[in-house]
């Protein structure tokens, strides 16, 4: 639901962006500035803080599983270890996901606070570059290291993977 409600957001606001503000080679307007924050930024920034949130929820709720299961018979054990292990791998991915952000996330707020600070800026466009290709170099490792990161904790997915990929 979240992920149809940001593709109708960006949808609508990238449209707008090209289509009520000129030809795209005209000089930086704040019209397009505004687009663009409301395209691209927020929408990342919102993703982010609900993962990072997400998460510190999950770490909090598996310790307290454990603590719980931890008194239980030994019976119940062998169903824990897969919640652990299924639950350790949410947590990797969304570590994973939270540090490559951070360079973008540290742009969009640098940005927020202090509005010179953009790829156009007089003054540090040089900082905002660094930055912005850090984030991109950062985001695309993450968005390539996931497929390894699935293949090694579920056996579904690398029986899956052998089936598509692996055929003699």
């Amino acid at each position: 639901m979240l992920v149809c409600v940001l593709a109708i957001f960006e949808t609508i606001f990238g449209g707008l962006m090209l289509f009520t503000t000129g030809p795209p080679y005209d000089t930086q307007d704040s019209k397009r500035l505004a687009y663009m924050n409301w395209c691209f930024s927020y929408p990342s920034m919102i993703c982010f803080l609900l993962v990072s949130a997400s998460t510190a929820f999950l770490v909090v709720r598996l310790k307290a599983n454990l603590s719980w299961r931890s008194r239980l018979p030994n019976q119940l054990i062998s169903s824990s270890a897969k919640e652990i292990k299924a639950s350790r791998s949410v947590i990797l991915i969304c570590l994973m996901f939270i540090i490559s952000f951070i360079p973008n996330i540290f742009l969009v707020t640098a940005a927020f606070v202090y509005p010179e600070f953009t790829l156009q800026g007089p003054y540090y466009k040089w900082l905002a570059h660094i930055l912005a290709a850090f984030a991109m170099l950062f985001q695309m490792i993450s968005s390539s290291v996931n497929v390894f990161v699935y293949y090694s904790m579920s056996t579904r997915f690398r029986e899956a993977f052998r089936e598509i990929f692996c055929r003699k």
